[in-house]
């Protein structure tokens, strides 16, 4: 089961772009955007996600990510390699 986004993604890039070129500051974007408490550090938050993977960022994935036995095993021998 997924959880369903408080805010669009296409809310979430304007935000981000407009913060990250300096057009307004994170609590006149959380403003605009009608965010609640923390709505700033919010703003800062997806733009930092936004910078490291673009839009693909604010996808919601379905569920955790698993992982096969040979990742886990390799783990373990990489642990133990130091």
């Amino acid at each position: 089961m997924s959880r369903r986004a408080k805010y669009p993604i296409e809310k979430k890039t304007h935000a981000s772009e407009r913060y990250i070129k300096g057009e307004a500051s994170a609590a006149s974007i959380a403003a605009e955007v009608r965010m609640t408490r923390n709505g700033d550090q919010q703003i800062v938050e997806w733009a930092a996600i936004y910078r490291e993977n673009g839009i693909e960022g604010f996808h919601i994935r379905e569920g955790n990510e698993r992982n096969t036995s040979e990742k886990k095993k390799q783990a373990v021998e990489e642990y133990l390699q130091g």
